[in-house]
């Protein structure tokens, strides 16, 4: 019999359970500044020692640090325990009043 398991908490979910499919998207953001290299030098020091630092990384490496898709699968209890996390940080939660967003913590 085919099975799934909860990515969080490791509980077998059955062919034909509830299970739910999180499809995550990490993208690189650009806030459109680029600095002006001519008028401060130490930028473009620092943009060297950044290039010379990603050589040594490979190409998924680099390719991650800019965009990076996965799918994790829950149980019912873990998809609303990741609702209720997220939801602290969005003000998204039923009832409640809008919250300022901030970091989220994943220790």
């Amino acid at each position: 019999m085919f099975s799934e398991r909860c990515r969080r908490c490791n509980k077998e979910i059955p062919f034909g359970g509830t299970r739910y499919l999180v499809n995550v998207e990490i993208v690189s953001a650009f806030d459109g500044f680029l600095p002006d290299y001519e008028e401060d030098e130490s930028h473009l020091v620092k943009l060297l020692e950044d290039l010379e630092q990603n050589e040594e990384l490979d190409e998924a490496q680099l390719e991650n640090d800019v965009h990076q898709e996965f799918t994790l699968v829950l149980c019912r209890k873990c998809k609303q325990k990741l609702v209720e996390h997220l939801g602290e940080y969005t003000g998204d939660v039923e009832g409640s009043p809008p919250r300022p967003k901030r970091f989220i913590n994943f220790q």
